[in-house]
């Protein structure tokens, strides 16, 4: 499917909107993932880092609490310390 310009301009403001990486809205949306990287790139604005997509934040504050916020927003808080073997666990999930 062709999309006009002020669709792909609307498409990629919906998706600065939203909590999801490219891939996922692109999925969700069935867009070309790669057309979609290139509209972002043309029209999105610099709100959204490129690191959004594949990258975890993962905080430890040294308290016996560890959060890990996915590349979606998505939020896990734990009261244990991230070890290294749990996150070997968590990998693999």
């Amino acid at each position: 499917m062709r999309y006009s310009e002020e669709q792909k301009r609307e498409l990629v403001l919906k998706w600065e909107r939203s909590n999801q990486s490219r891939k996922q809205f692109s999925i969700c949306n069935t867009l070309c993932y790669a057309s979609f990287l290139n509209w972002t790139k043309s029209y999105g604005s610099s709100k959204k880092s490129d690191f959004s997509d594949s990258f975890t934040r993962i905080e430890d504050n040294y308290s016996g609490r560890t959060k890990i916020v996915l590349p979606n927003g998505v939020m896990i808080q734990m009261d244990q310390r991230l070890t290294s073997d749990l996150l070997k666990t968590l990998s693999h999930v």
